[in-house]
């Protein structure tokens, strides 16, 4: 468990609550090397776990209330078991409370807890500081309120939190990634059979450099849900105009898409051929990486990042100039954006011993193209999610 990050959030609840908390929870922020919204399409994912993560340190609380503290904010917000109520003016709140009535619902006794929430993610960076934030609160909930639970039940449990509650219609990517998290591995998914792996991934010789891009994303205001509802309808449309019905574009073989794709409306088509094409890049760059091949990995990184430019569409000017930046910089092995799109962060594959070369050609020409420097954060594969009774 990252003592700094622990440390933070202990001294947080004593500072907010006047009292020492009775356990901590941790789950850490994540980047996808490839499957760019595969996820809930049934397809499949190659993500890392990073060493940025989100703590709660966390007591129980009598009555059934809950008091809710971010270092991020100044205001300690109310809520209570059972009400569930959803305060738009701390958005943040709805990921913890979501998650919570979630386990409740579940089966799980959750009682009244205080909470102090902090954390080394970027908030709104595409590093998915809310699935973090989802499974720490877990975490910490079933610590002090015990309940068996598998860790692919407790992933999908913090999905549906965010789904239902939140009414971001994401897939599993993020809350497995936060679970399954394992030290210089990348995770393998496979979305619709749950189908999972770990494998080392590159070598010592690799560092992982993430990029922000200084644009945020606000995923809720809908243009998420607008990319999924267009692959939804791509795929019943494709499995109509076949005569083999198909609720995901897992469903549906490139074939197919070639075969029928004049039923979609042209956004449609886009957005499906980007989902195909990436789930075969994920299937290569896991071979790949199986045989130590780093570069080819890298190479399907570049691709992937310009599949969800041209075709998904969820890349930003931003975005694209950190990832034409990464392909001349020193030491590059391959770049992308990672997570929702829109703006966020870029995930990069360097030669360890060119990261600081590399972020400073980064960082340089960004601020001449964009006005602005980019924050440059130098990350290690980290371990999934963990919690301490204290």
């Amino acid at each position: 468990m990252s003592t700094e990050l622990k440390r933070q959030a202990i001294e947080l609840f004593r500072q907010r609550f006047g009292a020492a908390p009775r356990a901590i929870g941790i789950a850490p922020g994540r980047v996808e090397l490839l499957g760019n919204h595969t996820d809930y399409n049934g397809g499949y994912i190659l993500a890392i776990a990073l060493d940025r993560c989100v703590a709660v340190a966390g007591a129980p609380l009598p009555g059934g209330r809950l008091e809710i503290a971010s270092a991020f904010f100044d205001r300690t917000v109310g809520n209570a078991i059972g009400e569930w109520r959803k305060d738009e003016s701390e958005h943040w709140t709805h990921y913890i409370v979501g998650t919570l009535k979630e386990l409740a619902e579940a089966g799980a006794p959750v009682g009244g807890m205080q909470l102090a929430v902090a954390s080394t993610v970027p908030l709104g960076s595409g590093l998915s500081s809310s699935a973090a934030l989802e499974v720490a609160t877990a975490q910490l909930a079933l610590a002090l309120y015990p309940f068996a639970i598998e860790p692919m039940a407790l992933a999908q449990l913090c999905q549906r939190a965010e789904n239902r509650f939140v009414g971001v219609n994401c897939g599993l990517l993020d809350q497995f990634c936060a679970m399954f998290g394992r030290e210089n591995s990348g995770l393998f998914l496979d979305c619709l059979t749950l189908e999972h792996s770990a494998s080392p991934i590159g070598s010592d010789d690799v560092a992982v450099v993430v990029a922000n891009s200084m644009t945020k994303h606000a995923l809720v205001a809908g243009e998420y849900n607008k990319i999924r509802h267009d692959c939804m309808e791509a795929a019943r449309k494709i499995g109509e105009a076949r005569g083999k019905p198909a609720q995901l574009l897992r469903e549906i073989a490139m074939e197919d898409f070639e075969a029928h794709k004049a039923a979609l409306s042209d956004m449609e088509a886009r957005r499906a051929r980007h989902i195909l094409t990436e789930n075969q890049r994920v299937l290569d760059g896991l071979a790949a990486a199986a045989r130590g091949d780093i570069q080819t990995v890298g190479r399907l990184m570049f691709g992937s990042h310009a599949s969800s430019r041209d075709d998904l569409m969820n890349s930003c000017p931003e975005l694209d100039a950190l990832i034409e930046l990464a392909r001349e910089a020193p030491g590059a092995i391959g770049a992308k954006l990672s997570g929702g799109g829109f703006g966020g962060c870029t995930v990069n594959l360097v030669r360890k011993g060119q990261a600081e070369a590399f972020a400073a050609h980064l960082a340089e020409g960004f601020e001449k193209r964009m006005g602005q420097k980019p924050e440059i954060h130098f990350c290690a594969i980290g371990p999934g999610a963990r919690s301490e009774l204290l």
